[in-house]
């Protein structure tokens, strides 16, 4: 992309993602529709109960952050939730790892460069397809040069490396097990979604709630926390 004749190696992963890692996908509107935000309320309720915590949500926007965590804690006084904002970050992820029943909330500066190995992280939410803002400048003058072709061979290829990253959050180790969900169908359902799949690691797919459900009961946490 910057014009220079390189020379790189690809080095597969260590990880075995088809057993040890879902990709989920739920059945809910698409973030444009006036009920997503519920929705995404839903699905992080759901699964912080399937999991007794242990999940790590990542969102696109502050707004979009501090709704949910209020809503969440509204309905689930009973678990610690932890947001960004609330402390400084590296006091939040130590006390993220520190309470293997906590869930912790964030925004940008945790989809990368953060670690949280075993079984303290065995659920990552996100909440969209993070496509970048038309308006940053690179954006802008990549897009500029890729004309009509501008969203499939910019925006498209520029979200699918960060959703990567954020997918990224989850298996640290190679006994790391757990769900990544998606709250965005566009993944499931737009034209461009293997563009971005193709960029994300060969998880298992799912947009079942209740195989989702078995697979994290399956993880057997609390016994193994014991």
């Amino acid at each position: 992309r910057l014009g220079l004749d390189a020379k790189f190696i690809s080095v597969p992963s260590p990880f075995d993602f088809a057993e040890n890692a879902v990709l989920y996908v739920p059945k809910v509107h698409k973030p444009t529709h006036a009920d997503w935000p519920d929705d995404v309320v839903d699905v992080i309720e759901g699964l912080i109960r399937s999991a007794n915590g242990r999940t790590l949500a990542l969102f696109t926007s502050n707004r979009m952050l501090r709704a949910t965590v209020d809503e969440c804690r509204t309905r689930m006084p009973e678990f610690r939730i932890l947001a960004q904002g609330d402390a400084p970050n590296p006091v939040l992820q130590a006390q993220f790892l520190d309470d293997e029943y906590s869930s912790l909330f964030a925004t940008a500066s945790f989809w990368t460069g953060v670690s949280s190995p075993g079984s303290t992280c065995s659920v990552v939410v996100i909440d969209k397809i993070p496509f970048p803002v038309p308006t940053d400048p690179i954006i802008e003058a990549r897009s500029e040069l890729a004309g009509d072709a501008a969203f499939m061979e910019v925006s498209v290829p520029a979200a699918g490396m960060q959703l990567a990253q954020g997918v990224g959050r989850l298996i640290r180790t190679a006994t790391d097990r757990g769900v990544v969900a998606v709250c965005d169908p566009r993944l499931a359902e737009a034209r461009y979604r293997n563009r971005i799949l193709d960029l994300l690691p060969p998880m298992r797919r799912a947009r079942n709630k209740d195989f989702v459900e078995r697979f994290i009961g399956g993880l057997d946490l609390d016994s193994q926390s014991d």
